[in-house]
């Protein structure tokens, strides 16, 4: 290596070695690295490298015995005590304690096999993960190697650019292809480039491709052939992403079918039928309804639809927003969201309290269930607000940041044709900027042309300096752009020109990819965001409200004295039928309401924006309380007007 690249190779280890050894652990050769299990299978090891969780394949083994083994133990502690309890319920039969018992001993059976066999396998389902989510990063990657490539065609620095600016987990992969030539495990940047596209195009045979067409762009003599490998580089990835969204999109049908069914539409039948099968005598327990409700259906739908979201292909990430609230107005919201719920909570109580459990007239029975109404908001009410302060403000900003990046590729095709035409580059920035009026981009130029006009200092130290527009900037592409202009503009008007203007074009084509996508997941989505903010609460709502019909014809049937052993808590020895309060019916409805809304949001959220928790949380804070209010709504109309005809 020469004393140039000595140097660099200082400067990059101390910025980068903690980064890109907390993904693929120490270097080989390292004193401090455990190499116990050399032995292990090689898509083992390759499984835990991209996971990038920074263990041995045999602690992998070793965990998730010991975990089988205690939760096993939990299991069986959990199960003995459900048998006990059910033992020394009195309305419980014999008969129906022996299916209780083998469910128990299959629960604890079959149960450590799929924690074993989860656990054992999670750094291959970690990793198909992480390669998944990256199809999002590729193209970046690839925008990043151009945009430097087009500036100086040298593929170290293009790599050392995309790897300062990409999103993990690519960041760390392109900065340990640096790192594997200063570790002498390559000879050369090619060579390392090269394994680095074998190892991810394994898998993405598009992304290979257009890493093969950058390496080759550099070997070309003239100035157009660079150009025409880049864009092929570009088009390549551009073209492999769309398609493998399409196919995405295609596949959705019936995933997201058999969810809408777990999810939604069996709980909701099963939810509208059990008082008509309380009428013909089926026996149900309280505990069966909200394990049932509350557990089983939320967990398989939250479990299926983080399984397709698994397989979601990866696009863009949205620009990271620091929160603005300091921590104590965090603490402040979360207090206030806490005493709202215990406010709600003794409303609830107080209102219960004050309604004769006893007392069996149809007009109490109504309010006994509308009663119900405070603790289902106690449970949603705080969450929707906690979620909605601590995301509204950055999800403002963020929507700004967003819109700016979808003006900005206009912006700078301007810019590149006003510098191509022999213009100074502040009176470029100044005429973009009038062009542009209005836009949020166009305070950006304005500022720089101002800044550059006043002090006659350099664009980069108008952009980024002490005092820089961009210095503080959430948009890592605007950014990045930014800095390849800054080099850009030292060259002559009119390869600078058409510099900007060909990045501008490919960041245009990036943006539409993009926004296409999105438009084809939304409408794969609607139905299900309808259905849990409006159609679900309406059909819980009226389920509940059967339970005052039900509710008052048991009461007939008790005072007439001809009760039998049916009803959803089974007859009593005094032959009169006792059911599950239809106040706790409808809060079990209610806290199921609230479960699916999230558990949908984090389904289409997932599926339209990616890994994006931001996003989640906004629309928490915004569907929960329509939610809350159509239930109530739909609970009260229900009982008023099913309330009127069971009297009559």
């Amino acid at each position: 290596m020469t004393a140039q690249q000595d140097e660099e190779y200082d400067l990059l280890y101390t910025k980068w070695v903690k980064t890109v050894s907390r993904r693929f652990g120490k270097p080989p050769g390292h004193p401090v690295r455990e190499r116990v299990n050399d032995n292990a299978p090689e898509d083992e090891k390759r499984a835990i490298r991209f996971s990038g969780i920074g263990v041995e394949p045999y602690e992998i083994n070793l965990f998730a015995y010991v975990m089988t083994g205690l939760l096993t133990v939990v299991m069986l502690v959990i199960g003995a005590i459900f048998l006990i309890v059910m033992d020394m319920d009195e309305t419980v039969k014999e008969s129906e304690l022996f299916p209780a018992v083998i469910v128990v001993i299959i629960a604890c059976t079959i149960g450590p096999f799929f924690i074993l066999m989860f656990l054992a396998n999670y750094p291959k389902t970690a990793a198909e993960r992480v390669k998944i989510q990256s199809l999002g990063r590729m193209p970046e990657v690839i925008n990043y190697l151009v945009m430097s490539m087009r500036l100086t065609p040298s593929l170290n620095k293009a790599i050392a650019f995309a790897a300062e600016n990409v999103e993990e987990p690519m960041g760390s992969a392109l900065k340990k292809v640096l790192w594997d030539v200063y570790m002498r495990k390559y000879d050369s940047i090619e060579e390392a480039f090269l394994g680095f596209a074998y190892d991810w195009g394994s898998w993405n045979d598009d992304f290979k491709r257009s890493l093969y067409a950058v390496r080759s762009s550099e070997l070309e003599k003239t100035k157009e052939g660079i150009d025409r490998g880049l864009e092929k580089a570009s088009d390549i990835i551009l073209s492999g992403t769309k398609r493998r969204m399409d196919i995405f999109v295609g596949s959705l049908s019936t995933p997201t079918f058999v969810l809408f069914a777990i999810g939604i539409l069996m709980p909701m039948i099963l939810g509208a039928m059990l008082p008509m099968m309380s009428m013909g005598g089926m026996t149900l327990k309280i505990y069966q309804v909200v394990a049932l409700m509350n557990i089983v259906f939320p967990l398989a739908a939250l479990g299926y639809s983080f399984m397709i979201l698994g397989k979601r292909p990866g696009t863009s990430t949205p620009p990271r927003i620091k929160s603005r609230l300091t921590s104590l107005q965090k603490k402040s919201i979360a207090t206030t969201a806490i005493m709202m719920s215990a406010a709600l909570f003794a409303l609830g109580f107080i209102s219960t309290a004050m309604i004769d459990p006893k007392n069996n007239d149809p007009v109490v029975v109504q309010a006994r269930m509308l009663g119900s109404l405070p603790y289902v908001w106690a449970v949603g009410f705080p969450l929707s607000y906690y979620c909605l302060l601590t995301s509204r403000d950055q999800k403002k900003r963020r929507d700004e940041v967003k819109q700016m990046e979808e003006e900005f590729p206009d912006a700078l095709f301007q810019l590149g044709s006003r510098i191509a035409e022999g213009l100074p580059l502040e009176v470029a920035l100044e005429k973009t900027s009038e062009t542009m009026k209005g836009t949020l981009v166009a305070d950006i130029f304005r500022r720089t042309a101002y800044i550059l006009q006043i002090t006659r200092t350099t664009l980069e130290e108008a952009l980024f300096g002490s005092m820089g527009v961009l210095r503080d900037h959430p948009s890592r592409a605007i950014k990045a752009t930014m800095k390849t202009v800054t080099e850009t503009v030292k060259k002559d008007a009119i390869t600078a020109g058409a510099t900007i203007i060909g990045i501008s074009n490919y960041l245009r084509d990036m943006t539409k990819v993009d926004h296409d996508i999105r438009t084809q997941l939304n409408s794969v989505m609607d139905m299900m965001k309808t259905t849990a903010s409006m159609f679900g609460p309406i059909v819980m709502g009226i389920t509940s409200a059967l339970f005052v019909i039900l509710k008052n014809a048991m009461s007939q049937i008790n005072l007439t004295g001809t009760g039998g052993a049916g009803g959803l808590f089974g007859g009593t020895p005094s032959g009169k039928i006792e059911m599950i309060d239809p106040s706790q019916f409808s809060f079990v409805m209610g806290l199921y309401l609230l479960m699916i809304v999230v558990i949908i949001i984090y389904f289409t959220a997932g599926i339209t924006h990616g890994e994006d928790w931001l996003e989640r949380k906004y629309l928490i804070g915004t569907s929960m309380p329509v939610a809350l209010t159509i239930y109530s709504i739909a609970l009260f109309g229900g009982t008023t007007i099913l309330g009127a005809g069971g009297m009559s």
